[in-house]
């Protein structure tokens, strides 16, 4: 049986790493969730800090905690908008490291947030608690943002669905992807 270790112990993401995977292998994977560091501000606000989170968590695990067949880091931020000041835009991003220390990046699709979301997260404010103040039907921890935002059609497990999806692709395709997996291997 294939074993994963996730840097969470958010259920919804964990839930989704599972998904993924055993649609991608076509078998039962077991997948295990433990709380790591990010080295990211709680609420990254940019393309690098997101990168920065999902690889840090990754490679934590993976020095960590042997014994694995894929450890992954995943981390849920935003990214500024350059097409429109102020605004962000939801994304998640994650790292895969497979048991030979090759890694490979995914990220999902994103969305615009309101701008009083955005104004209060420009204030300090993290994504969570600036939706509480803007939605106050907004429950924390009940699907993330976007089942929110989405009344329930997509959730947080299903977007980190689809963002392992991607990361693993060239786990899936190794012959072609081989100049990709084999830079910037990550050692014990």
């Amino acid at each position: 049986m294939t074993k994963v270790l996730v840097g969470t112990e958010n259920k919804e993401k964990v839930d989704g790493v599972r998904q993924a995977l055993e649609l991608l292998l076509g078998r039962q994977v077991e997948v295990t969730g433990e709380s790591v560091p990010s080295g990211v501000p709680e609420q990254p606000k940019s393309e690098e800090e997101n990168r920065a989170g999902a690889f840090s968590r990754a490679s934590r695990l993976f020095r960590d905690r042997p014994g694995y067949d894929f450890y992954i880091g995943i981390e849920s931020g935003l990214k500024s908008s350059l097409q429109k000041q102020g605004l962000f835009i939801m994304r998640d991003w994650v790292c895969i490291i497979n048991e030979k220390g090759q890694q490979a990046e995914g990220s999902g699709g994103g969305n615009y947030l309101p701008k009083p979301v955005c104004d209060l997260i420009h204030n300090g404010a993290t994504l969570p608690k600036a939706m509480r103040q803007v939605f106050p039907d907004y429950t924390i921890g009940k699907g993330g943002a976007l089942a929110y935002l989405t009344r329930g059609a997509l959730d947080r497990s299903q977007e980190v669905c689809q963002v392992v999806f991607r990361a693993m692709i060239p786990f899936l395709h190794p012959v072609q992807y081989a100049d990709y997996l084999n830079r910037d291997i990550v050692t014990r």
